[in-house]
């Protein structure tokens, strides 16, 4: 269940900071650019997670 949550959250938040990113880049008060990395750095590490945790789970790759 805690599983469940927190994949929820970090996707919500990572997509919330590419939004406000591209927001940014039409409006002057908001560094658009740092929340668009910022939001590509939270989706881009989850993925990387469940990316290896399933070459893991198909032998493809073993723990070092």
């Amino acid at each position: 269940m805690i599983k469940i949550k927190n994949h929820f959250w970090r996707e919500v938040v990572g997509i919330s900071l590419i939004i406000v990113g591209i927001l940014g880049l039409f409006l002057p008060v908001i560094p658009g650019w740092i929340f668009i990395i910022a939001g590509l750095i939270v989706l881009k590490v989850h993925f990387l997670k469940e990316f290896f945790k399933k070459l893991k789970k198909k032998g493809i790759i073993r723990n070092v």
